[in-house]
């Protein structure tokens, strides 16, 4: 059991558990009971921004630039093979054809990706 031992860079609930998520320099935390409670999630890298596409799919911008995937609510992690730039805001859904969709803000433009950043479309 842990505490927030620094302030979150982030914070991301989902929408029908009560499981919460913050990034902070120590890491990413989950709350599966809404924040009385944490434990440190074993992430590639560290995360600073986060976005739920799903009760069980999490999209978290790394500090190198970096999509990192998780389907499973954290527990595994995929990252994208190239970064796609400082990544600035995110956010994260399923498209009508179950695609995890990323819309992003890196290098001052607004990015959209459905192949956890292995493409991306500019958007603005």
């Amino acid at each position: 059991e842990l505490s927030i031992p620094s302030p979150p860079m982030a914070l991301a609930g989902t929408t029908t558990d009560p499981v919460v998520l913050t990034a902070n320099p120590a890491g990413l935390l989950r709350s599966t009971d809404n924040g009385a409670t944490w434990n440190t999630l074993d992430t590639p890298q560290l995360i600073s921004l986060i976005a739920w596409a799903d009760e069980n799919t999490i999209v978290g911008a790394g500090i190198d630039g970096h999509l990192l995937t998780s389907t499973d609510a954290g527990d595994t992690w995929t990252a994208s093979d190239q970064p796609v730039g400082e990544i600035t805001a995110l956010g994260a859904s399923r498209t009508d054809d179950g695609d995890v969709e990323a819309l992003l803000m890196a290098k001052n433009q607004v990015l959209r990706t459905v192949d956890g950043g292995a493409t991306t479309q500019q958007l603005l």
